[in-house]
């Protein structure tokens, strides 16, 4: 739910902030994210929940009929699922494990953290994930754990919806991998196992081209504000 107030001073819609006051107010409840449309009894829980608060204020609340806000929350899903993929590489080994003690150094020269989930993340300046690195093994990594253990494959992961600038992006990420693949003596591959050649990479920059083109078009460009709450 965002909250925006009526400024009489500024003459524009804000952020509602606590010591603020408004002679309007405008809710919105988000209509969709990863987990699915909005259902009937949450937007009927919405309803009832702004009608009391107009009446605990003495004020009128203005509310849209809830058909089409559903018909609406269905097609915004639908296109958000048509268009929300991630791009992985994959670097596996060729007969040698690679050393946590290597992955964390190549990891962290790149500028990549490692976050709660247990992988290393590359985050812009404002703090957005731009790509991950996870253990294609079942254990996630550690700092504590980093110096004594070993993987046979990583995993680089590209959210498409959640980054703007993709293609850059998946430049960074690609530069990392093969990086990755030198230095440890492993193997650039796909999810089938195959070894990418410059030919294989290219309909993966299609398709980063592609959905941000729909995403842009829609009104919520990659890694913006409201492309970041629906595909959240």
């Amino acid at each position: 739910v965002g909250w925006a107030g009526w400024s009489d001073a500024a003459g524009q819609w804000e952020r509602v902030v606590a010591d603020g006051e408004y002679r309007r107010v405008r809710v919105g409840l988000l209509l969709a994210d990863r987990n699915g449309p909005v259902g009937e009894a949450d937007l009927l829980t919405f309803s009832r929940a702004m009608q009391a608060l107009a009446e605990s204020a003495l004020s009128v609340t203005e509310l849209p009929p809830r058909e089409p806000a559903l018909e609406a929350a269905i097609a915004l899903d639908q296109f958000c699922a048509n268009v929300d993929i991630q791009i992985g590489l994959n670097v596996i080994t060729r007969g040698t494990v690679f050393p946590g003690t290597k992955i964390r150094a190549l990891a962290e020269a790149a500028g990549l953290t490692l976050d709660a989930d247990g992988r290393f993340v590359r985050r812009d300046d404002d703090g957005n994930v731009l790509f991950t690195l996870a253990n294609q093994e079942s254990a996630g990594f550690h700092a504590e754990s980093m110096k004594s253990m070993s993987t046979h494959g990583l995993q680089l992961t590209l959210d498409v919806a959640r980054v703007s600038h993709g293609d850059r992006v998946f430049a960074q990420m690609l530069e990392l991998g093969r990086r990755m693949a030198d230095v440890l003596g492993g193997v650039l591959v796909d999810d089938n196992r195959r070894p990418l050649s410059e030919a294989m990479l290219e309909p993966f920059r299609r398709q980063i081209a592609q959905y941000q083109s729909q995403l842009a078009a829609r009104g919520f460009p990659a890694g913006g504000p409201l492309a970041l709450r629906l595909f959240a």
